[in-house]
Parts: structure tokens; C-alpha cells; sequence
């Protein structure tokens, strides 16, 4: 019985995508109009809003076509004669015919709103909720501005492109801040992720891209000096994204808000805040 279903709902689509009346033209013109009409009301309209308007407005054309040409095709049944002569009941004829017109329909539905859901706008592109995987298992989870701002792992922070990874080794775990050794020198860090640290114990720095503040004409010391050469700045609108070369060989990135010149030695504080410590794990490779 399916087989003869399916074979009738292939010689029907067959006798419509390949017929000469197919409407290419309208679908086309449709897909246009509701193209146009998302991308004047996509900024203007929220999510829920925008979804709305896009699904009436494909109703509409949709109803309209049924009316016009797209409605005497689906009335025609150009392979009548061919799908009467199979060996199938009346039953298997009225179900090949109906999964024709309903993958008709569905053709042209799609014809009317990928355009509009190309033309999304962002807020719908984006998720509500994140989830991390690492090695089969789920890392981490939440909202996408909770992970960015509170990664749980090295590998959490590099998904977001958070690439200033240290090697480093607790040197003072008491008080509101840690103390790791690295190999740019002794950094503290306000925040620790997972359990407790203890010194001695392996860890891996984050430091942030908008942590750091040049030091200019011999300011007031700051926290978490690092020296480096600048060998590379991108403006990026807000700041500009400097690229650092360190002394002991290390490239790092952060956010400032003038620009140096390419190949100018500077000196930057970096905000304890905007040090992240994680514990480091078998097999992990931070920056330096």
C-alpha cells in the first residue's frame, strides 16, 4: 500500500514541478514581496512581534495564490490519467493527492518565508541559553552573557575567544585575592574558579581583553604590571585591539583606548577584576 501511495504522490509532483504551468514566477515575486516588507520592519519590531507579522503576511499571499494561479494547478491533476490506471484503491488515489497538494503547499510556503527568515533580526538568531560541551560532557551552561563573563575552564574562555592564557603557580591563596607566579611575572587575581586554591597548586590565568590600562609618563603604580611591544593594532570603533609581543615571547591581546604606535614599548596595569584563575587540568596548553 505505500509503495503504491508513494508511487502516486511521485508521478503527481512529477506531472506539476515538471508541467509547463508550474508558477515559477509567482513564487518568486512572492518571495520577493515579503522579503522587502521583513527588511522594512525588522528593526522596528521585536522577536515575537516580527514572527507575526512574517506568518500573516505568508498566510495572506498564501490564500491569495489559492485563489489565483497556484489554485486551478492544484485543482488540475495533470497526471489523472496515469495515476487512474495504477492498480490502487480509492483510498491510495485520495491519500497520493492529498500528499501532493500538501507537498505543494509546503513548497510554496517555504518560497514565501525563508526570505523573511534570512532577514531575521538578530535577536532571533541568537540563543537564550548556551550549552559547552568538552570531551563528551557538558562543561558549562547558562545564558551566553553569564558564560562570557563567568567561563568555568580554560576551554570555556577560548569558545568565546578569550585567548590570554597563562601558565602559573599559586603563591598566596588567603585574603580576597590570589597571588600567581608566572612567567610575566608575579599577577593577583580577584576571582577564582572551582574549588579552593592552595599554593603551590598548577593554575591558568585569564586575563581579560578590556583589563588592562596603559601606564603612561611614570603614573601612580598600578597592579599586575606587564611590559611588551606593540606589533600590531586594529581599531575596532570603541578602542582598538593591540596586539603585545612580551619579553619573554608571549603574544597577548587587550583593548585600549588610544592606540600606540606599531613598535612602541609600553607598559600596561592590568586590573585584578579582570584576572580569572582556573585550576589547571592533564593535558591543557595555556598560551605561556
Amino acid at each position: 500500500m505505500l509503495r503504491r501511495i508513494a508511487a502516486i504522490l511521485e508521478a503527481r509532483l512529477r506531472a506539476h514541478l515538471g508541467g509547463e504551468v508550474f508558477p515559477f514566477a509567482a513564487l518568486l515575486a512572492q518571495g520577493s514581496l515579503v522579503g522587502a516588507l521583513a527588511f522594512l520592519v525588522r528593526d522596528g519590531l521585536g522577536p515575537w512581534s516580527y514572527a507575526l507579522f512574517v506568518l500573516a503576511a505568508a498566510a495572506g499571499l498564501v490564500l491569495l495564490t489559492l485563489l489565483g494561479e497556484f489554485g486551478s494547478l492544484l485543482r488540475a491533476d495533470p497526471a489523472a490519467a496515469w495515476s487512474e490506471a495504477l492498480p490502487a484503491s480509492g483510498l491510495e488515489q485520495r491519500l497520493g493527492r492529498t500528499l501532493a497538494v500538501l507537498s505543494l503547499l509546503a513548497l510554496l510556503g517555504s518560497g514565501v518565508l525563508l526570505p523573511a527568515a534570512l532577514l531575521a533580526p538578530e535577536a532571533m538568531t541568537v540563543a537564550d541559553r548556551l550549552l559547552l560541551l568538552h570531551d563528551g560532557r557538558i562543561e558549562q551552561k547558562g545564558a551566553p552573557q553569564e558564560v562570557h563573563a563567568h567561563p568555568v575552564s580554560p576551554s570555556a574562555a577560548r569558545f568565546f575567544g578569550l585567548g590570554n592564557l597563562l601558565r602559573g603557580e599559586v603563591a598566596q591563596s588567603g585574603g580576597p585575592q590570589l597571588i600567581v607566579n608566572t612567567t610575566v611575572g608575579s599577577l593577583r587575581a580577584a576571582h577564582g574558579a572551582g574549588a579552593p586554591f592552595s599554593p603551590g597548586q598548577a593554575a591558568t590565568l585569564l586575563l581579560r581583553h578590556g583589563a588592562a590600562r596603559r601606564v603612561v609618563n611614570g603614573a601612580a603604580a598600578g597592579p599586575n604590571r606587564v611590559h611588551g611591544r606593540v606589533v600590531d593594532a586594529i581599531f575596532r570603533g570603541q578602542d582598538c585591539r593591540v596586539v603585545l609581543q612580551m619579553e619573554e615571547g608571549l603574544q597577548m591581546q587587550f583593548d585600549l583606548d588610544q592606540p600606540p604606535a606599531i613598535g612602541e614599548s609600553v607598559t600596561l596595569s592590568i586590573d585584578p577584576d579582570g584576572i580569572l584563575c582556573f585550576p589547571r587540568q592533564t593535558g591543557e596548553n595555556p598560551t605561556g
